[in-house]
């Protein structure tokens, strides 16, 4: 709740609220009423009664507090992933349409407009266009999109950012080989309340293998009511013929076990698609130190890995059905109750 006061002896007023909790930092503004020499604004939190929502905090950051700018900013800044290197940017023209045109930026870091560090892609548009096409982009990397209107007599908005992307790098030559410890390897991470983590682990239960790993937490427990993925790059399989191709890695894990017929154990199991939107289980009677629930899960009627496995081991499996396939890519998905 966000309150206002005219000077230190005023009462408080309520002006505003934020209700939906986010997991993620969003941008919130809001224009102050009654201004004066002696003005207060306060935030006040409170927690709900609801067992799920205990424990989330409240953060604040980056507040500034400025003159209402007297040209309006575009909304709904979209970002979207339109080719292996290419993303469109969309936004809503304001009713009072800039006489300049929009100003675009896309970057990796750093806050809009703050210079050529982090910035890959920038563009001024017409006033008519409300959606502009960017090829040449980064791959591997978390990108965001900042749109402006450029009004006139030099008057500017404020910048509106988007939802951020990261664009897949296409491995097509094998073998491919990551043991992640020059860099993440160009993996992510997404999902609901995902706690994976690329660095040293410093872990209790999972100790480094041979340095930097992913790892859900690096220096302690994952989260509850956790359901997220670790992303691989593409694999351009075109060239392979039938039984020419396998994965295999080291593992190691340390989750919640209850007892062989329980189905409260958090767990994990290898995905692939060969579209980025139809997920498969990756099984195989053949397979080395693969799954070792079977099926007793949160994800129930399938095989996972989960408990305590003891050390890092290693799993192997062939992946003959994806020979040929030009865009393959595996996830780990790991769900806690």
């Amino acid at each position: 709740y966000l309150y206002y006061r005219t000077h230190p002896n005023a009462q408080w007023n309520l002006f505003d609220s934020i209700i939906n909790p986010a997991n993620v930092w969003t941008r919130h503004r809001v224009a102050l009423p009654n201004m004066s020499t002696t003005y207060q604004v306060a935030i006040e939190a409170i927690s709900g009664y609801y067992i799920d929502h205990y424990g989330r905090g409240v953060g604040i950051d980056d507040i500034l507090i400025s003159e209402t700018p007297l040209c309006a900013d575009p909304t709904f800044n979209t970002l979207t992933v339109a080719g292996a290197d290419a993303a469109s940017v969309t936004y809503t023209r304001p009713a009072s349409l800039p006489a300049s045109g929009f100003e675009i930026e896309i970057r990796t870091s750093g806050l809009a407009g703050s210079g050529s560090i982090g910035l890959v892609a920038d563009s001024i548009v017409a006033n008519s266009v409300d959606s502009v096409y960017f090829t040449g982009l980064p791959l591997g990397q978390t990108m965001k999109a900042y749109t402006r209107s450029l009004c006139a007599n030099g008057e500017l908005s404020e910048w509106a950012p988007s939802n951020d992307i990261f664009i897949f790098a296409t491995i097509d030559s094998l073998p491919y080989s990551e043991d992640f410890n020059l860099n993440d390897g160009g993996w992510k991470a997404f999902g609901t309340n995902s706690s994976w983590e690329y660095g040293l682990p410093a872990n209790t239960n999972i100790v480094p293998y041979s340095g930097n790993a992913w790892v859900t937490n690096l220096d302690g427990p994952y989260n509850a009511s956790e359901e997220s993925f670790l992303y691989t790059p593409y694999f351009d399989l075109t060239t392979l013929g039938i039984g020419e191709a396998t994965v295999q890695f080291k593992l190691r894990t340390h989750t919640e076990s209850l007892s062989l017929t329980g189905t409260n154990w958090d767990a994990v199991r290898l995905e692939m698609s060969t579209d980025g939107t139809n997920w498969f289980l990756v099984d195989a009677a053949s397979a080395t130190g693969w799954y070792n629930k079977n099926p007793y899960s949160v994800y129930q009627l399938t095989r996972t890995w989960g408990g305590d496995n003891g050390a890092w081991n290693d799993a192997s499996i062939g992946i003959d059905t994806l020979s040929g396939k030009s865009k393959v890519q595996f996830r780990f998905a790991f769900k806690s109750d």
